[in-house]
């Protein structure tokens, strides 16, 4: 998450303003923390193993990032001045919203290689 919001983010400071900039990495990691914790939630199991269960397990997951996603809201839009930030305009949400698909892709990505791994170990044991 760290590499990619460094190489998104000199990107951005030379297509935005620096405090754009810096609101849609803040954003973003935001938006990291609530696909984290959705994904938590099977620990050694990908998503998409069973994403019947990947959306049960917790119902609850689902108002923690509505509520996280209101706050993020608030923080850029009524207060940004509280933390610095600037409100972001429409198509700056796209950054954000690539930046959290390649946070869930790298972490799924993870989990299915030791997922598959510990199959191919139980599989031969």
């Amino acid at each position: 998450m760290g590499v990619a919001s460094f190489l998104v983010f000199e990107h951005l400071i030379f297509r935005f303003p620096y405090e754009s900039a810096n609101a849609i990495i803040f954003t973003a990691f935001a938006a990291f923390q609530w696909f984290n914790g959705i994904q938590a939630q099977k620990e050694h199991e990908p998503f998409f193993v069973n994403i019947r269960r990947s959306l049960t397990i917790n119902p609850l997951i689902f108002l923690g990032v509505l509520i996280g996603l209101l706050l993020q809201l608030v923080a850029i839009y009524i207060v940004p001045s509280w933390f610095n930030a600037v409100p972001l305009a429409p198509e700056q949400w796209i950054y954000v919203i690539l930046l959290s698909v390649v946070a869930f892709a790298v972490v799924e990505t993870i989990k299915w290689v030791e997922y598959l791994a510990d199959r191919t170990a139980e599989s031969a044991g």
